[in-house]
Protein backbone atom coordinates (compact mmCIF):
# COMPACT_ATOMS: atom_id res chain seq x y z
CA UNK A 1 0.00 0.00 0.00
CA UNK A 2 2.78 2.42 0.93
CA UNK A 3 4.56 1.72 -2.37
CA UNK A 4 1.36 2.61 -4.28
CA UNK A 5 1.14 5.93 -2.39
CA UNK A 6 4.81 6.70 -3.20
CA UNK A 7 4.27 5.89 -6.88
CA UNK A 8 1.15 8.10 -6.94
CA UNK A 9 3.13 10.97 -5.41
CA UNK A 10 5.84 10.54 -8.06
CA UNK A 11 3.13 10.73 -10.76
CA UNK A 12 1.85 13.92 -9.15
CA UNK A 13 5.38 15.38 -9.30
CA UNK A 14 5.66 14.40 -12.96
CA UNK A 15 2.35 16.13 -13.78
CA UNK A 16 3.46 19.24 -11.89
CA UNK A 17 6.53 19.42 -14.12
CA UNK A 18 4.38 18.93 -17.23
CA UNK A 19 1.99 21.69 -16.08
CA UNK A 20 4.83 24.10 -15.38
CA UNK A 21 6.72 23.43 -18.61
CA UNK A 22 3.67 23.44 -20.89
CA UNK A 23 2.32 26.75 -19.56
CA UNK A 24 5.70 28.46 -19.66
CA UNK A 25 6.14 27.35 -23.32
CA UNK A 26 2.58 28.05 -24.41
CA UNK A 27 1.85 29.94 -27.65
CA UNK A 28 -0.94 32.12 -26.28
CA UNK A 29 -1.66 33.64 -29.72
CA UNK A 30 -2.58 30.22 -31.10
CA UNK A 31 -4.62 29.45 -27.99
CA UNK A 32 -6.52 32.72 -28.46
CA UNK A 33 -7.32 31.78 -32.06
CA UNK A 34 -8.62 28.39 -30.86
CA UNK A 35 -10.72 30.19 -28.24
CA UNK A 36 -12.25 32.38 -30.97
CA UNK A 37 -13.16 29.12 -32.77
CA UNK A 38 -15.36 28.16 -29.77
CA UNK A 39 -12.87 25.71 -28.25
CA UNK A 40 -13.95 25.48 -24.58
CA UNK A 41 -10.67 24.00 -23.35
CA UNK A 42 -8.77 26.79 -25.10
CA UNK A 43 -10.93 29.31 -23.22
CA UNK A 44 -10.00 27.67 -19.89
CA UNK A 45 -6.30 27.67 -20.87
CA UNK A 46 -6.47 31.34 -21.89
CA UNK A 47 -8.09 32.32 -18.58
CA UNK A 48 -5.47 30.34 -16.67
CA UNK A 49 -2.69 32.04 -18.66
CA UNK A 50 -4.16 35.43 -17.79
CA UNK A 51 -3.72 34.46 -14.13
CA UNK A 52 -0.29 32.89 -14.59
CA UNK A 53 0.90 33.82 -11.09
CA UNK A 54 -1.93 31.80 -9.51
CA UNK A 55 -1.23 28.87 -11.83
CA UNK A 56 2.49 28.75 -11.05
CA UNK A 57 1.84 29.19 -7.31
CA UNK A 58 -0.60 26.27 -7.32
CA UNK A 59 1.86 24.06 -9.21
CA UNK A 60 4.75 24.93 -6.88
CA UNK A 61 2.67 24.34 -3.72
CA UNK A 62 1.53 20.90 -4.93
CA UNK A 63 5.08 20.10 -6.04
CA UNK A 64 6.47 21.07 -2.66
CA UNK A 65 3.89 19.02 -0.72
CA UNK A 66 4.37 15.96 -2.95
CA UNK A 67 8.19 16.20 -2.76
CA UNK A 68 8.22 16.33 1.03
CA UNK A 69 5.72 13.48 1.32
CA UNK A 70 7.42 11.17 -1.17
CA UNK A 71 10.82 11.66 0.49
CA UNK A 72 9.50 11.18 4.01
CA UNK A 73 7.32 8.17 3.19
CA UNK A 74 10.01 6.46 1.11
CA UNK A 75 12.65 6.81 3.85
CA UNK A 76 10.15 5.78 6.56
CA UNK A 77 8.87 2.73 4.65
CA UNK A 78 12.21 1.32 3.48
CA UNK A 79 14.01 2.03 6.75
CA UNK A 80 11.34 0.03 8.61
CA UNK A 81 11.57 -2.72 6.02
CA UNK A 82 15.37 -2.99 5.65
CA UNK A 83 16.74 -1.00 8.55
CA UNK A 84 18.42 2.42 8.84
CA UNK A 85 21.39 1.21 6.79
CA UNK A 86 19.37 1.50 3.57
CA UNK A 87 18.51 5.21 4.05
CA UNK A 88 21.52 6.40 2.01
CA UNK A 89 20.80 4.03 -0.89
CA UNK A 90 17.08 4.85 -0.84
CA UNK A 91 17.89 8.60 -0.93
CA UNK A 92 20.23 8.17 -3.92
CA UNK A 93 17.76 5.98 -5.87
CA UNK A 94 14.85 8.29 -5.06
CA UNK A 95 16.85 11.35 -6.14
CA UNK A 96 17.69 9.73 -9.50
CA UNK A 97 14.05 8.71 -10.04
CA UNK A 98 12.75 12.19 -9.17
CA UNK A 99 15.35 13.90 -11.35
CA UNK A 100 14.82 11.75 -14.45
CA UNK A 101 11.16 10.71 -14.29
CA UNK A 102 9.51 13.67 -12.54
CA UNK A 103 11.70 16.56 -13.73
CA UNK A 104 13.73 16.08 -16.92
CA UNK A 105 11.47 13.83 -19.02
CA UNK A 106 8.13 15.50 -18.06
CA UNK A 107 9.53 18.99 -18.67
CA UNK A 108 10.85 17.99 -22.10
CA UNK A 109 7.46 16.50 -23.00
CA UNK A 110 5.63 19.52 -21.58
CA UNK A 111 7.74 21.90 -23.65
CA UNK A 112 7.47 19.93 -26.91
CA UNK A 113 3.73 19.27 -26.62
CA UNK A 114 2.74 22.33 -24.61
CA UNK A 115 -0.59 22.99 -26.37
CA UNK A 116 -1.73 19.35 -26.23
CA UNK A 117 -1.01 19.01 -22.52
CA UNK A 118 -2.41 22.44 -21.67
CA UNK A 119 -5.69 21.75 -23.51
CA UNK A 120 -6.14 18.22 -22.17
CA UNK A 121 -5.26 19.06 -18.57
CA UNK A 122 -6.86 22.51 -18.44
CA UNK A 123 -9.91 21.41 -16.43
CA UNK A 124 -7.80 19.64 -13.79
CA UNK A 125 -5.47 22.62 -13.39
CA UNK A 126 -8.42 25.02 -13.21
CA UNK A 127 -9.91 22.94 -10.38
CA UNK A 128 -6.59 22.87 -8.51
CA UNK A 129 -6.16 26.66 -8.84
CA UNK A 130 -9.62 27.15 -7.30
CA UNK A 131 -8.79 24.63 -4.56
CA UNK A 132 -5.68 26.59 -3.56
CA UNK A 133 -7.37 30.00 -3.80
CA UNK A 134 -6.58 31.01 -0.16
CA UNK A 135 -2.83 30.41 -0.67
CA UNK A 136 -2.90 32.12 -4.06
CA UNK A 137 -4.51 35.23 -2.52
CA UNK A 138 -1.80 35.44 0.15
CA UNK A 139 0.95 35.09 -2.45
CA UNK A 140 -0.89 37.59 -4.67
CA UNK A 141 -0.82 40.26 -1.93
CA UNK A 142 2.92 39.74 -1.50
CA UNK A 143 3.42 39.93 -5.26
CA UNK A 144 1.60 43.29 -5.42
CA UNK A 145 3.91 44.73 -2.77
CA UNK A 146 7.09 43.72 -4.58
CA UNK A 147 5.79 44.27 -8.14
CA UNK A 148 7.96 46.51 -10.33
CA UNK A 149 5.49 48.81 -12.11
CA UNK A 150 8.28 50.37 -14.18
CA UNK A 151 9.52 47.09 -15.61
CA UNK A 152 9.56 46.99 -19.42
CA UNK A 153 7.77 43.80 -20.47
CA UNK A 154 9.17 43.68 -24.01
CA UNK A 155 11.70 45.72 -25.93
CA UNK A 156 11.40 46.51 -29.64
CA UNK A 157 13.92 43.79 -30.52
CA UNK A 158 12.04 41.26 -28.38
CA UNK A 159 8.77 42.11 -30.15
CA UNK A 160 10.45 41.52 -33.51
CA UNK A 161 11.68 38.12 -32.29
CA UNK A 162 8.14 37.27 -31.12
CA UNK A 163 6.78 38.07 -34.58
CA UNK A 164 9.50 35.95 -36.21
CA UNK A 165 8.65 33.05 -33.90
CA UNK A 166 4.91 33.08 -34.59
CA UNK A 167 5.65 33.29 -38.33
CA UNK A 168 7.88 30.20 -38.10
CA UNK A 169 5.13 28.40 -36.23
CA UNK A 170 2.65 29.13 -39.01
CA UNK A 171 0.38 31.52 -37.12
CA UNK A 172 0.95 34.32 -39.66
CA UNK A 173 2.29 34.38 -43.21
CA UNK A 174 5.72 35.65 -44.22
CA UNK A 175 4.43 38.88 -45.79
CA UNK A 176 2.38 39.66 -42.70
CA UNK A 177 5.41 38.97 -40.52
CA UNK A 178 7.60 41.32 -42.56
CA UNK A 179 4.97 44.06 -42.39
CA UNK A 180 4.55 43.76 -38.59
CA UNK A 181 8.31 43.74 -38.05
CA UNK A 182 8.63 46.92 -40.11
CA UNK A 183 5.82 48.54 -38.13
CA UNK A 184 7.51 47.66 -34.85
CA UNK A 185 10.79 49.07 -36.12
CA UNK A 186 9.30 52.43 -37.15
CA UNK A 187 10.77 53.93 -33.99
CA UNK A 188 14.24 52.92 -35.14
CA UNK A 189 13.90 54.27 -38.67
CA UNK A 190 14.41 58.01 -39.16
CA UNK A 191 12.81 60.52 -41.51
CA UNK A 192 16.14 60.80 -43.34
CA UNK A 193 15.76 57.14 -44.36
CA UNK A 194 12.65 57.80 -46.46
CA UNK A 195 12.58 61.55 -47.20
CA UNK A 196 12.76 63.04 -50.70
CA UNK A 197 15.73 65.41 -50.86
CA UNK A 198 15.34 69.06 -51.86
CA UNK A 199 17.03 68.42 -55.23
CA UNK A 200 14.15 66.13 -56.25
CA UNK A 201 11.36 68.37 -54.90
CA UNK A 202 9.37 71.04 -56.75
CA UNK A 203 9.37 74.22 -54.66
CA UNK A 204 8.89 77.94 -55.12
CA UNK A 205 10.42 81.07 -53.63
CA UNK A 206 8.19 83.47 -51.74
CA UNK A 207 9.07 86.18 -54.30
CA UNK A 208 8.07 84.15 -57.39
CA UNK A 209 5.49 85.58 -59.76
CA UNK A 210 1.94 84.40 -60.36
CA UNK A 211 2.96 83.09 -63.78
CA UNK A 212 5.74 80.97 -62.27
CA UNK A 213 3.33 79.48 -59.73
CA UNK A 214 0.93 78.43 -62.52
CA UNK A 215 3.76 76.97 -64.60
CA UNK A 216 4.96 74.96 -61.60
CA UNK A 217 1.46 73.60 -60.98
CA UNK A 218 0.84 72.66 -64.63
CA UNK A 219 4.36 71.30 -65.18
CA UNK A 220 4.78 69.12 -62.11
CA UNK A 221 1.13 68.36 -61.32
CA UNK A 222 1.74 68.58 -57.54
CA UNK A 223 -1.07 69.60 -55.20
CA UNK A 224 1.34 70.81 -52.47
CA UNK A 225 4.29 73.10 -53.08
CA UNK A 226 6.83 74.13 -50.42
CA UNK A 227 7.61 77.85 -50.26
CA UNK A 228 11.08 79.01 -49.23
CA UNK A 229 13.08 82.22 -49.12
CA UNK A 230 16.12 82.94 -51.26
CA UNK A 231 18.32 81.94 -48.32
CA UNK A 232 16.57 78.51 -48.15
CA UNK A 233 14.34 79.12 -45.11
CA UNK A 234 10.90 77.51 -44.93
CA UNK A 235 8.07 80.06 -44.84
CA UNK A 236 4.98 78.14 -45.92
CA UNK A 237 3.25 75.65 -48.18
CA UNK A 238 0.96 76.27 -51.15
CA UNK A 239 -2.09 74.07 -51.77
CA UNK A 240 -3.35 73.77 -55.34
CA UNK A 241 -6.94 73.40 -54.14
CA UNK A 242 -6.77 76.94 -52.67
CA UNK A 243 -5.76 78.35 -56.06
CA UNK A 244 -8.47 76.83 -58.26
CA UNK A 245 -10.43 80.05 -58.66
CA UNK A 246 -7.34 82.04 -59.72
CA UNK A 247 -6.24 79.28 -62.10
CA UNK A 248 -9.68 78.87 -63.73
CA UNK A 249 -10.28 82.64 -63.99
CA UNK A 250 -6.69 83.29 -65.05
CA UNK A 251 -6.35 85.55 -62.03
CA UNK A 252 -3.26 86.71 -60.18
CA UNK A 253 -1.83 84.44 -57.48
CA UNK A 254 -0.15 85.96 -54.45
CA UNK A 255 2.14 83.41 -52.78
CA UNK A 256 2.35 85.27 -49.47
CA UNK A 257 -1.44 85.60 -49.22
CA UNK A 258 -2.24 82.06 -50.35
CA UNK A 259 0.41 79.99 -48.53
CA UNK A 260 -0.43 78.15 -45.29
CA UNK A 261 1.56 77.28 -42.20
CA UNK A 262 3.67 74.18 -42.98
CA UNK A 263 4.30 71.13 -40.83
CA UNK A 264 8.05 71.01 -40.28
CA UNK A 265 10.00 68.06 -38.95
CA UNK A 266 13.62 67.18 -38.29
CA UNK A 267 15.34 64.53 -40.39
CA UNK A 268 16.37 62.74 -37.17
CA UNK A 269 12.73 62.24 -36.08
CA UNK A 270 11.70 58.58 -36.02
CA UNK A 271 9.03 57.46 -38.48
CA UNK A 272 6.57 56.48 -35.76
CA UNK A 273 6.56 60.04 -34.38
CA UNK A 274 6.40 61.48 -37.89
CA UNK A 275 3.38 59.33 -38.78
CA UNK A 276 1.67 60.29 -35.52
CA UNK A 277 2.31 64.00 -36.21
CA UNK A 278 0.89 63.78 -39.74
CA UNK A 279 -2.12 61.83 -38.51
CA UNK A 280 -2.95 64.27 -35.70
CA UNK A 281 -2.59 67.24 -38.10
CA UNK A 282 -4.63 65.41 -40.77
CA UNK A 283 -1.82 66.19 -43.16
CA UNK A 284 -0.29 64.28 -46.04
CA UNK A 285 3.15 65.85 -46.14
CA UNK A 286 5.74 67.40 -43.80
CA UNK A 287 8.69 69.61 -44.74
CA UNK A 288 12.06 68.39 -43.48
CA UNK A 289 14.30 71.08 -41.98
CA UNK A 290 17.50 71.36 -39.98
CA UNK A 291 17.90 73.21 -36.69
CA UNK A 292 18.20 76.54 -38.54
CA UNK A 293 14.93 76.03 -40.47
CA UNK A 294 16.79 75.33 -43.72
CA UNK A 295 14.76 73.35 -46.25
CA UNK A 296 16.13 69.81 -46.74
CA UNK A 297 13.28 67.97 -48.43
CA UNK A 298 9.86 66.46 -47.83
CA UNK A 299 8.38 63.32 -46.27
CA UNK A 300 4.89 62.01 -47.03
CA UNK A 301 2.59 59.37 -45.62
CA UNK A 302 3.17 57.39 -48.84
CA UNK A 303 6.92 57.40 -48.22
CA UNK A 304 6.37 55.83 -44.79
CA UNK A 305 3.82 53.29 -46.11
CA UNK A 306 6.19 52.32 -48.93
CA UNK A 307 8.92 51.69 -46.37
CA UNK A 308 6.51 49.44 -44.47
CA UNK A 309 5.55 47.54 -47.61
CA UNK A 310 9.13 46.76 -48.64
CA UNK A 311 9.76 43.00 -48.48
Amino acid sequence: MMVVVIVCLLIVLAFCSIFESSFSSLNIIRIKKMMESKNNNAKIVYNLYQNYSEVITTILVINCIASVLVSSLAVYYFSNLYGDECVGIVTIILTVIILIFTEIIPKILGREYSENFALKLAFILSFLVKLFTPINKIIGKFEKKVKNDHKVTATTDELVEIVKTIKEEGVIEEKESAFIQKAVLLKKLKVQNVMVNKESVSYLYDTDSSLKVKKCIFRDNHDRIPIITKDNKIVGILYEVDLLDEILDNGTISIKKSMKEPICISKSTNLASCLELLHSARAHMALVTDRYNNFLGIVTVEDIINELMKS
